[in-house]
């Protein structure tokens, strides 16, 4: 029976933790060593890992998995009306790009299938090349190769949802001494992550499980609990979850502390439970891999040795990075495959100058005509569509220009100012969401929704009671259909 041995190589804030697994075709596993190794350095990992395969020489030059820390990651929720792979890869990149704070050509994308709310979206993922090859730099004096490079979290998720109920919605915290990166899944699909900077302190782990804590416990947890809630209520606004989290799943060396439960516990309503790899099917261990085995600090290790090596299963760095490379040797092996592939392309040439061009000619218009229903959804003001693309980028510089109040639409004041002025001036126990804002020369238009008419009233109120407006004025204001809020229509004028 084909055997190939995989090392999970987690870099976390303050462990580097490995598992290595024995893997056959036939896809039994066995766990062989666990180790764990608490970093010296801050910053840049690079001399704790040459200390880590030093204490742990049966680790060197294994085929490795490792992960992304979140942080250096971008994400973003999209919808497409195909679902066609290609397709998708072919498109999401004229989406993401205006979103990037650095230059699309300088970016690897990959992205996982989502639901919300009952529609099929996708998520997708944006790490810098340069970070991806210095992780592959990191670890190329001591491992095979480095085969897949992922999101740290994600791989727990397969083996999250073949094992707990996944179909409301859920949300796995891993809690590490710097940060926490929260998961949220919902209808058993993986929809959002997001990280939360912390700093608890941590000193060490007792056998019992427990951490010894500096500093400010309370304030920590405290802090991350309101963060996570904050998100949880944004995800509500913007429809891809209707209820609170039913439960939340702990891992990573945050989670040895039982203050953290009891945090979570105190402020959510949902069952607070910790992850354990060992109880999915079909893994064993060697007596020495039992020994070495700390479930909390381990598990995102133990998910990496096991990750599925198919397309499609999370996401993938490493392949984006391997499909960048073409060197003088890759060439050589593979002439002939080329040769027979450039004889194929002239033929399917020669057939297509035969049978003309009226199907391409069919696909650029349909192609031109989802161009244009794009930009008509993000600018249903511009009557006129000459070059997409072009107007698109203009639009995109003028609304920059506009929030740094560089343009003449504002007298006076720049967009900031106006936002700091409503946000101060609405008080938190109104229930008001803004759903259109718009910038005119000597005021702004707002629409949106309220629990009621009498606190659309009282919003005026406090509005008027500002330095920055001179007069405000209520539009048309109508009940919704749907959940008893009142749709309003305000008019603000400025000193």
């Amino acid at each position: 029976m084909m055997t190939e041995r995989i090392l999970g190589l987690d870099i976390g804030d303050q462990f580097i933790n490995a598992v290595a697994v024995d893997r056959t075709i036939r896809g039994n596993t066995q766990v062989v060593y666990c180790a764990s190794f608490q970093r010296t350095a801050r910053g840049d990992p690079s001399g704790d890992i040459k200390r880590f395969f030093e204490q742990h020489e049966v680790l060197r030059q294994l085929p490795c998995i490792t992960a992304l820390p979140v942080r250096d990651v971008s994400f973003r929720n999209l919808f497409f009306p195909f679902h066609d792979d290609k397709k998708i890869r072919q498109t999401m990149a004229f989406e993401v790009e205006p979103l990037l704070p650095y230059p699309i050509t300088e970016a690897y994308l990959d992205y996982v299938p989502a639901k919300v709310a009952d529609k099929k979206t996708i998520l997708i993922a944006a790490a810098r090349k340069d970070i991806v090859r210095h992780y592959i730099d990191l670890l190329k004096d001591h491992v095979q190769e480095t085969r897949i490079i992922d999101i740290e979290g994600v791989p727990l998720v397969p083996f999250f949802l073949a094992h707990h109920l996944a179909s409301a919605f859920n949300i796995i915290l891993d809690i590490g001494a710097k940060h926490a990166v929260a998961l949220f899944i919902s209808e058993y699909h993986l929809f959002q992550i997001r990280e939360y900077p912390i700093e608890i302190g941590l000193t060490g782990a007792s056998s019992a499980g427990e951490k010894r804590v500096d500093g400010s416990i309370a304030d920590v947890y405290g802090n991350l609990c309101q963060e996570l809630g904050n998100t949880i209520e944004s995800l509500k606004w913007q429809g891809f979850v209707e209820a609170d989290s039913s439960h939340i799943y702990l891992t990573g060396s945050g989670a040895l502390d039982q203050e953290i439960r009891h945090a979570l516990s105190r402020n959510f309503s949902s069952d607070i439970d910790l992850i354990d790899m060992t109880a999915a099917e079909g893994i064993v261990f060697t007596e020495e891999a039992k020994r070495q085995w700390e479930p909390l600090l381990m598990n995102q290790a133990l998910a990496l040795a096991l990750r599925p090596l198919r397309k499609g299963e999370g996401f993938d760095f490493r392949s984006q990075e391997k499909r960048g490379q073409t060197g003088p040797k890759t060439l050589k092996k593979n002439i002939h495959f080329l040769a027979i592939t450039a004889g194929l392309i002239l033929f399917s040439l020669g057939v297509d100058a035969l049978l003309g061009d009226y199907e391409k000619k069919m696909q650029l218009k349909q192609l031109k005509s989802q161009i244009s229903s794009v930009f008509k959804q993000y600018n249903p003001d511009v009557s006129r569509i000459v070059d997409p693309v072009s107007q698109m980028r203009t639009k995109i510089t003028e609304t920059k220009k506009a929030a740094l109040g560089l343009t003449d639409d504002l007298t006076g004041f720049s967009v900031l100012d106006v936002l700091k002025s409503l946000s101060g001036s609405i008080p938190p126990a109104l229930e008001v969401l803004f759903t259109t804002f718009t910038i005119d020369r000597d005021s702004i238009i707002i629409k949106g929704e309220a629990k009621n008419f009498d606190t659309v009233e009282a919003m005026k109120k406090e509005l008027s009671n500002s330095r920055n407006f001179k007069s405000i004025a209520i539009g048309s204001t109508n009940l919704v259909k749907q959940g008893g809020k009142v749709e309003f229509n305000m008019q603000i004028y400025l000193k």
